[in-house]
């Protein structure tokens, strides 16, 4: 599923695209997602933390100045989460605390392109996860 593309005059994704997050996942049809940011947004929608089946999740284009500089505690609830990929998020500094990031025990892949803030302090955190590229610096553990 892709979400994105919606008036620039928007400060927060339309409360009837949120809503339908809920009935997604209880039908447990949403695997994939795509969405797209825009300047005026501040941050993640927090109804995302309830899509607990989703599989892949890849988060685009939040660079606005007012976005948040760290992704939210809240991401370790996506307990299905194999592949996240973030790119164009020019004010990213920092994902969730490392307690947060070791709750994804399924996610086996992420990718950050984009974020020129996010720095070498956050491999630590990620250095489980199989595959990681952070800005073109990638890690892969061989088995």
């Amino acid at each position: 599923m892709l979400i994105g593309g919606f008036l620039e005059e928007l400060e927060a994704l339309p409360a009837e695209v949120l809503n339908s997050f809920q009935h997604l996942n209880l039908s447990g049809s949403l695997k994939s997602l795509i969405i797209y940011g825009w300047d005026k947004v501040k941050s993640l929608p927090h109804q995302l933390q309830h899509l607990t089946i989703l599989e892949e999740l890849l988060i685009y284009d939040f660079d606005g100045e007012e976005f948040e500089e760290a992704l939210p505690e809240w991401l370790a609830n996506l307990s299905s989460l194999q592949y996240l990929q973030i790119g164009d998020c020019k004010n990213l500094k920092y994902l969730p605390s490392s307690t947060a990031i070791q709750r994804l025990s399924k996610l086996d892949k992420l990718v950050i392109h984009g974020c020129p803030l996010m720095n070498g302090s956050e491999w630590l955190k990620i250095f489980h996860i199989r595959s990681t590229s952070i800005n073109g610096l990638e890690h892969v553990q061989v088995s």
